[in-house]
């Protein structure tokens, strides 16, 4: 300590591994972004030293929100369902074909209600890997037992005439509205058995699991299952990342404040080379230990010792926390749909 100090300002932390530290790091020690303690940083003062949140996540759109926004709309898109059928007209079979789709124009009002449950009518949806697997499990049990009790005949419209449809030229067997829902249905499942052969899901029991990273989103990188949101936009799933209204987004959360402190403070000094040992006595307190500090209050030649007159503060607290719940899916067709959950501390939020 150079000759005529008379005040130090200190910072110091806790314990932490040597090195940058890792994400795993962070989550058990915590992490802030300091400011001005840089050792160059000469002659600083106080207000010159800062510290910030270390968000958890800055990047752009994860991968695995990616991917389940893809696998969602692998399933949401489905293709049109295209029933080929005959009629006959003038004593001549004609071909012809209807194309039916469960997101337009659906007349059959189970398959669609599916949809508007399937897609949350468009609000805000829980996006983790957890809650997507039970909605999936859902929908495709849901679908799985579906059958169609619909047995009225289509009809096709020509020349201002109505015909009865077949499924074959030649045959007596109708094309009905059931055939075609059931159809639909079939067409739907067909997409959840795409994605399990291509391995992005697997199906056990009517159970649907996401493979890879996906069934761990977002708790995997850090962060809460209620930062992870997406929204059907009338044509698409996509992830959500702003306007939240009150949800916080994935850039807020950030690790806990790691044990930081502090002492702004003059100084007392000692010529005595022992002083050392008043510490070994448990009976005395800090102000009675500063008494022996008889030198003075500055550093001078012969000083051996040097005391804080003022004790280490703490340089960050903990941060007053507010838990956010809002329902992913609401009405009654919330069941099987699980919450959205977010905690936010002041300005910024912070993983608890």
């Amino acid at each position: 300590m150079p000759e005529r100090t008379s005040a130090v300002l200190v910072y110091g932390k806790g314990p932490q591994p040597s090195g940058d530290l890792t994400a795993e790091d962070k989550q058990l020690y915590g992490s802030l972004i300091a400011t001005g303690l840089s050792p160059r940083n000469d002659f600083l003062k106080a207000e010159d030293i800062s510290f910030s949140p270390d968000p958890i996540f800055t990047g752009p759109i994860p991968d695995q929100a990616t991917d389940i926004v893809e696998l969602l709309n692998a399933i949401a898109e489905a293709d049109t369902y295209t029933q080929t059928y005959y009629y006959k007209r003038n004593d001549e079979w004609h071909e012809a074909s209807i194309a039916v789709s469960w997101n337009e124009n659906l007349e059959e009002p189970l398959l669609r209600s599916y949809f508007e449950w399937f897609t949350n009518g468009g609000e805000m949806m829980s996006g983790a890997g957890g809650c997507v697997q039970t909605m999936l499990s859902s929908l495709y049990t849901r679908l799985s037992l579906y059958y169609s009790t619909d047995d009225r005949p289509y009809k096709q419209l020509a020349g201002g005439l109505e015909y009865p449809v077949y499924l074959a030229p030649n045959t007596s067997e109708p094309l009905t509205y059931s055939m075609l829902y059931d159809g639909l249905r079939d067409h739907i499942l067909d997409r959840f058995a795409s994605q399990q052969t291509a391995g992005v899901i697997s199906i056990e029991n009517l159970a649907v699991e996401l493979e890879g990273q996906m069934a761990a989103y977002p708790a995997s990188l850090g962060l809460p299952s209620g930062c992870a949101v997406i929204r059907w936009n009338g044509l698409h799933f996509v992830v959500v990342t702003e306007g939240l209204d009150g949800i916080a987004a994935m850039d807020r959360f950030c690790y806990m404040p790691p044990l930081e402190y502090f002492a702004n403070t003059t100084i007392s000094t000692s010529a005595d080379p022992e002083i050392y040992k008043n510490y070994t006595e448990n009976s005395l307190t800090w102000t009675s230990i500063l008494s022996n500090y008889r030198q003075g209050k500055v550093v001078r030649r012969g000083t051996c010792a040097v005391a804080l007159d003022e004790p280490l503060r703490f340089a960050d607290a903990l941060l007053a926390v507010l838990r956010l719940d809002g329902a992913a899916h609401a009405g009654p067709e919330a069941a099987g749909h699980a919450l959205l959950q977010g905690i936010l501390a002041g300005e910024t939020a912070a993983l608890m």
